[in-house]
């Protein structure tokens, strides 16, 4: 289906419903359509097309996971999909250590880990989270298959026999109940329908007899009435969500929009006519009772369909750690929250018994809070917390002189003899050009950042290795400049970083 190529020599020839390896983040692939095909998406987002007609250019970003490529005709059809597995760039992390970085946040705060859907890792099931990315991933992941299990069992639907009585003419009557006979016993018509009087002229009364018909009406068909209802209004709300953020969303977002919207109105309108077919027109009342999901565990179609269904719907993200594959932050990113994930745990080995536990959110602070007591010291750990421009209100006492600034992790000490902190900012490109440039992140934090008029303790970069720049992780430049670099990776002990942690909070 799709012919890929790379600057290096590398080639791809990816069949459809195919899963290819070997890709890595950012780089740029020449993918070429092995076919009639008009468009090609990676994760909706369409492909800049080249001169030649089926030629075009894919750069996966800073985005490490699996991404999904359809080919559309010029209806904008699906010709055919795939899966291509990205990799980090080698350059900053290796794959495995990418993917300990991703199971230790797994591990901790799951929620960490989403992102705008460019690539994909394994989540679990469920808990309180709901993203539109997740709601969208699960709805594109399992809304085909179920919408195709829930035809099968509308175009075979259970029935059952439903006992009415009806009032006919004498003569059409098949069956005599009970009933039956305790009304003609006292009909004034008895005699002549039994033969024992002379047949009058007038016309013989009619009489009430049982009969039997089949209905759709159902246990299992209200349950399923229910999961079709439940899925159009789930689809037909993100629409609106997506819809609404066009103008507000950024452009990774904003150029996905019009295929969800898309994928959207054509599952709402396929789920539309499950509701007008017979089987779920039936219905009188839509419910989900014992007797509905018995008589679906007795039937395997309804039973898939039912379960498909329900996978749709699903909104969290915690539970089986081999379950979906859900949109994921950019590689820098997940590093970044895997960095404050390690100075925590770094911190508990320090200090076990200060009592580190998570905070709610300061009105003003982005990203969480742990804290916990040493000694006669509050110690806190902020992930990504918001230092507003001089002459913005704060109430967490964080300020910038300049503009508002956003450090990556932030470390607090807080006593009757005042207060101090650390700023940490996690850097995932490690080669010396690009070490020397983040360097001025370190330089504007420790000059312009201020907690309670007080000035950065240090400020540090965070590296997954350390690069060409090997004097800004000296000790005695950091002693002596308080800026600098610390290497922290998943295979390492962080010997330097432990003893500035240590450092920090001998002097709290």
């Amino acid at each position: 289906m799709l012919q890929i190529n790379h600057e290096s020599g590398q080639s791809w020839d990816i069949p459809a419903d195919g899963i290819s390896t070997g890709f890595v983040e950012a780089q740029t692939y020449v993918v070429r359509i092995a076919g009639s095909g008009a468009q090609v998406l990676i994760d909706d987002t369409p492909l800049e097309r080249q001169p030649a007609r089926n030629m075009f250019l894919w750069s996966p970003g800073f985005h490490a996971g699996r991404v999904v490529a359809e080919v559309l005709d010029d209806l904008g059809q699906v010709q055919g999909t795939c899966s291509l597995d990205v990799g980090p760039s080698p350059d900053k992390v290796g794959h495995p250590e990418f993917l300990r970085m991703i199971d230790e946040i797994l591990a901790f705060r799951p929620e960490l880990l989403l992102g705008g859907g460019s690539s994909w890792s394994t989540f679990g099931k469920e808990d309180d989270t709901t993203s539109p990315e997740v709601i969208y991933a699960r709805l594109r992941r399992y809304a085909p298959i179920a919408l195709a299990a829930l035809q099968t069992i509308c175009s075979h639907p259970l029935s059952h026999l439903r006992r009415v009585r009806l009032t006919v003419m004498p003569h059409q009557a098949r069956r005599l109940d009970t009933t039956t006979v305790r009304e003609l016993a006292r009909s004034r018509f008895v005699g002549q329908i039994l033969g024992l009087e002379v047949t009058s002229t007038d016309a013989p009364s009619r009489i009430n007899v049982p009969h039997s018909e089949r209905t759709f009406d159902n246990a299992a068909n209200r349950t399923i009435a229910v999961m079709v209802g439940r899925l159009t209004n789930q689809a037909t709300s993100l629409s609106r969500r997506f819809a609404c953020a066009i103008n507000g969303a950024d452009d990774s977002l904003t150029v996905k929009i019009p295929r969800r919207l898309y994928v959207l109105r054509e599952f709402v309108g396929a789920l539309r006519q499950l509701q007008n077919s017979p089987a779920l027109r039936a219905v009188t009342r839509p419910e989900i009772t014992a007797a509905g999901l018995n008589a679906i565990s007795a039937q395997p179609n309804y039973a898939r369909a039912f379960q498909l269904a329900w996978k749709a719907l699903q909104t969290g993200i915690l539970g089986d750690a081999h379950s979906d594959p859900l949109p994921i932050s950019p590689t820098w990113e997940v590093f970044e929250r895997w960095c404050f994930l390690r100075v925590w745990k770094l911190l508990e080995v320090l200090s076990p018994s200060a009592g580190w536990r998570v905070y709610a959110n300061d009105s003003d602070t982005v990203g969480l809070r742990v804290g916990g007591k040493v000694a006669d010291s509050a110690i806190a750990i902020h992930l990504q917390p918001t230092f507003p421009a001089w002459d913005q209100p704060s109430r967490s006492g964080f300020k910038s002189l300049s503009r508002l600034r956003e450090p990556d992790i932030v470390l607090t000490s807080e006593s009757s003899r005042g207060q101090r902190f650390l700023v940490l900012d996690a850097k995932y490109r490690a080669s010396r050009p690009n070490i020397l440039d983040a360097m001025q992140s370190a330089h504007i934090y420790r000059d312009s950042l201020r907690w309670y008029n007080e000035r950065p303790w240090g400020s540090y970069l965070l590296l997954p290795r350390q690069g060409g720049a090997p004097w800004l992780a000296e000790g005695a430049f950091h002693a002596e400049f308080k800026v600098g670099t610390f290497e922290l990776a998943p295979d390492g002990d962080a010997p330097q970083l432990k003893k500035l942690l240590a450092d920090f909070l001998a002097q709290a």
